[in-house]
């Protein structure tokens, strides 16, 4: 995937000029001036990549950022809502870059991080602003977890239209497609079926994506009393995971509501996409992290191409190769500090 400037030219031959000579001249000003461009987009390189955080990261922020901390917003990651969820992609897990989509890597991190009764900071958060959009809602509806969008799992996708809405199965979803080590185990759990879908679609601006048939199922856990000279009392939560058959990124938030699932009522939503989800996401987040789960575990490939071990590479690129064009370019990380 890369970047074409392609510059046109006026190669009209004026009075007594050659039109062959015009032409020629015309090809070599475009070239000139499409190669400038294309140099000049190259001295951004390494200033306009976000953050990544590795999953505790992501969580700790959004624990930082729901409980009205503003400094653990960077400026880049701010959404247009500030009343609105947290927003965090799975980037490395995309399938519009090849993946299958079915990693468990955050979905078992939220699911265990509970199960340790490490998983508060999604409950406690009571919006401090004046937020129209919470005021009708009650504090059961604020205090749900986290919805995720989504994991490709066609196999568990016939078991819950099998099974029906409202129906409660021990399921087993994702991690099928890669070794363990890749994408992480498949999630064993007992969930319930709040929706199932046929032909589900969600939008990309103003084009229809095809999910394929969907389920929405929820992992819950009850209220659990506080423990006498042990833990205190952990609250009611649950995750929600949105099941599909079309292997395709998450683009818009119509792909939670299209399943319905209420985005008001979800502290964080976790979507498989690199970037394409940004604009749409952005409008109704109230801040967005990106995840890229190879800093947490093995992965087919690194999200850093500096270790990606390339069999087809012909030519010299960044970040490989600091200065593959020999224009004299200081060295620029493909990290940043």
């Amino acid at each position: 995937m890369g970047s074409a400037i392609i510059v046109v030219t006026d190669a009209s031959a004026g009075a007594g000029e050659d039109a062959a000579a015009a032409a020629d001249a015309a090809a070599a000003k475009g070239g000139a001036l499409a190669k400038s461009l294309g140099l000049e987009l190259f001295s951004f390189r390494g200033q306009t990549r976000p953050r990544y955080y590795s999953i505790g990261e992501a969580l700790a922020a959004a624990e930082a950022a729901l409980a009205g901390d503003s400094v653990a917003i960077p400026a880049a990651a701010r959404g247009a809502d500030n009343c609105g969820p947290i927003v965090i992609a799975d980037v490395w897990d995309n399938p519009g870059g090849g993946t299958a989509g079915d990693a468990t890597w955050i979905v078992r991190r939220c699911i265990e991080d509970r199960v340790d009764g490490e998983f508060s900071f999604i409950y406690r958060y009571i919006p401090r602003e004046s937020c129209s959009q919470f005021d009708s809602l009650p504090l059961t509806s604020l205090t749900k977890g986290v919805a995720f969008s989504t994991v490709w799992d066609p196999q568990a996708v016939r078991l819950c239209h099998a099974a029906g809405e409202g129906a409660a199965l021990q399921l087993r979803f994702g991690g099928k497609t890669a070794p363990a080590a890749d994408s992480g185990d498949p999630i064993d759990a007992r969930v319930t079926v709040l929706r199932v879908v046929r032909d589900a679609t969600h939008s990309f601006a103003t084009s229809v994506v095809p999910l394929g048939d969907c389920a929405l199922v929820e992992i819950a856990w009850p209220r659990v009393a506080a423990e006498e000279g042990g833990a205190g009392e952990q609250p009611a939560g649950a995750v929600r995971v949105i099941l599909n058959t079309n292997r395709t990124q998450t683009f818009s938030p119509s792909a939670f509501t299209n399943m319905g699932c209420d985005l008001r009522a979800q502290r964080i939503l976790v979507v498989k996409s690199t970037n394409h989800f940004f604009p749409a996401f952005q409008r109704i987040a109230r801040a967005v992290f990106y995840v890229d789960t190879a800093l947490d575990a093995a992965s087919p490939y690194p999200s850093d191409p500096t270790k990606t071990r390339y069999t087809k590479l012909s030519r010299e690129i960044w970040p490989i190769v600091d200065d593959p064009h020999g224009i004299g370019s200081p060295h620029v990380p493909w990290v940043r500090a």
